[in-house]
């Protein structure tokens, strides 16, 4: 009875191994295809932009500055938000009451 249960606890290992290097299969299969994906964009991307004009190149990198400008923008509210929140959080954590000892 001991060797049974043994035994089926090495099946359930060796099954649990197994599907545990599938997963890993294929997540870095997943990874890989992401990454060809996005090689892909950057390449098309490329290509478009060795086809533009310098007037063109220069528009577009001033829109490129614009969205980022927009999103630093963005970025700077949500900090002096974040920074107001904690900063009523630590007030109110400082008005709880202390315990002496």
């Amino acid at each position: 009875m001991f060797n049974k249960v043994k035994q089926k606890i090495g099946e359930q290992i060796d099954e649990f191994q197994q599907k545990r290097e599938e997963q890993k299969r294929l997540e870095k299969a997943a990874a890989e295809a992401k990454a060809r994906a996005e090689r892909e964009r950057i390449r098309l991307e490329k290509e478009v932009l060795m086809a533009l004009s310098d007037k063109a190149l220069m528009v577009e990198a001033v829109m490129a500055l614009r969205n980022l400008n927009s999103r630093l923008d963005t970025l700077e509210t949500q900090h002096a938000d974040l920074k107001s929140q904690i900063e009523s959080l630590q007030w109110d954590v400082d008005m709880l009451p202390r315990e002496e000892k």
